[in-house]
């Protein structure tokens, strides 16, 4: 990782973070992965980014202010 000692990885939900996540993997220990909550998201996208914070050691969700 270039060096550094911890990085961050803005997860979008989309298949290039996805990808990116999964190429990352040997690095998980360093990388908080984060993910930006607009607000009001589908259920589903709540599921999907839930597995994904009981995958990954260090998982940060960060609040938007998307009205419902």
């Amino acid at each position: 990782m270039l060096g550094h000692e911890r990085g961050v990885l803005f997860f979008s939900g989309g298949k290039d973070s996805l990808a990116c996540l999964l190429l990352l993997k040997e690095h998980w220990d360093r990388i908080t992965v984060a993910w930006v909550n607009p607000g009001a998201p589908h259920a589903e996208t709540l599921a999907y980014m839930a597995g994904i914070k009981a995958m990954v050691p260090h998982f940060v969700e960060l609040s938007g202010m998307q009205p419902v």
